[in-house]
């Protein structure tokens, strides 16, 4: 087999999958980083992806990392 059969074989059904399967599309995406005075690291995202159907979903997040006492 040539190297172009070979490397078609391979992608090709992850390709295929994503075209039937639909992918989402990130619309904006945010992320903020803020440090307070005793070191608490406060971290949040914001993301919004369009589906496949149209629908448009928006995800938060939030994660508080305290230093160790």
């Amino acid at each position: 087999m040539s190297k172009w059969k070979i490397t078609l074989s391979g992608v090709g059904p992850v390709l295929a999958l994503c075209v039937l399967a639909g992918c989402e599309h990130t619309v904006s995406q945010d992320k903020t980083v803020r440090t307070r005075s005793d070191g608490t690291r406060v971290t949040q995202e914001d993301k919004v992806t369009k589906q496949s159907d149209g629908t448009t979903v928006r995800t938060e997040s939030r994660k508080v990392d305290r230093p160790n006492d």
